[in-house]
């Protein structure tokens, strides 16, 4: 039993490092469960649920998030009566409220990160970057709810946190993201010149290519900012690059694909693709009709290309 919860816990963290792809990921944690599963009544019901945890937060990060999300909310459920950690408890609602924003209960999602983010202040005050993850969950939720003003607070608090630690790789690495999260919220709030300026402090890209995919990247960032300031013929290739890696790594239906790939077809109707723009809009409905259960921060964009198809045959 030990050692099969220790097999999950490892093929989770090594997805999490881009070290095995998601599906290999998610059958060695199925493996484990189905392991455990034979003790019976033998396995403690704790570790029964941290397994389950293992597996709905493997498969949301991958991208089936209608299957991930019921067996991640009903093993944090178990798992915080078993728990008095408050640093195990600042995890649980992080992931949970993690899990709600993906499937649009924002409210909920709200309430669960700023519990988190209280908790890890609280055990984790000397560690700035594990206060700076917690922001970024909390803003993240609030830039899909339009709450634009809050979301930039709460990034331009974790920029501070991050400007308190060394200069070390993972540090800048950490930076950068940050600074793309919150050229997303100026571009979101439509101010794409803003977005910009803030990304022209980077300039070397390839350094940080392995973690595409990872929330908000500068590159991807700077096209979708291209494409909404008339650099179509820039900003579309990379939308394109981002959407195939994203595929690559992600569940065939996963939403932040689907919406990548409307903005990129959103993208192609301005270069006048119009053909590209419809096998753009097909895959991306394909993903939502599979899962529909996702938040409509990741349908938006392809409600406004359907329209816009629409609107062009017509035209």
């Amino acid at each position: 039993i030990g050692a099969a919860l220790a097999e999950a816990n490892m093929a989770q963290l090594m997805y999490d490092y881009v070290l095995i792809p998601g599906d290999e990921a998610v059958a060695t944690v199925e493996g484990a469960r189905a392991i455990v599963a034979g003790h019976g009544r033998r396995a403690p019901g704790a570790i029964r649920a941290r397994l389950d945890f293992l597996l709905g937060e493997v498969l949301i990060e991958w991208g089936n998030v209608e299957r991930g999300y019921p067996l991640l909310e009903q093993a944090v459920r178990t798992l915080r009566a078993s728990t008095e950690s408050q640093t195990q408890l600042g995890e649980l609602s992080l992931e949970l409220g993690s899990a709600l924003t993906e499937v649009g209960r924002h409210a909920e999602a709200d309430r669960e990160l700023r519990a988190a983010f209280e908790m890890i202040k609280r055990e984790s005050a000397d560690d700035p970057r594990r206060m700076a993850i917690g922001l970024r969950y909390l803003a993240e939720n609030l830039r899909m709810q339009g709450r634009f003003d809050e979301a930039e607070a709460a990034l331009q608090s974790a920029l501070d946190l991050e400007g308190t630690r060394d200069s070390s790789g993972g540090s800048a690495l950490q930076r950068r993201i940050v600074v793309s999260d919150l050229a997303l919220v100026k571009l979101e709030r439509g101010d794409p010149a803003s977005a910009l300026q803030l990304l022209s402090q980077y300039d070397d890209r390839a350094e940080f290519d392995r973690y595409a995919g990872f929330g908000a990247d500068v590159e991807l960032v700077r096209a979708e900012c291209w494409c909404v300031v008339g650099r179509v013929r820039e900003g579309l290739p990379v939308l394109e690059k981002f959407a195939a890696k994203l595929a690559e790594r992600g569940y065939v239906h996963d939403s932040s694909t689907a919406r990548l790939r409307a903005l990129a077809g959103l993208c192609a109707l301005k270069t006048g693709d119009r053909k590209r723009a419809v096998e753009l809009s097909e895959l991306a409905r394909q993903a939502f009709n599979a899962q529909p259960g996702v938040s409509p921060y990741f349908k938006a964009p392809l409600v406004k290309l359907e329209q816009s198809l629409r609107g062009h045959a017509t035209g």
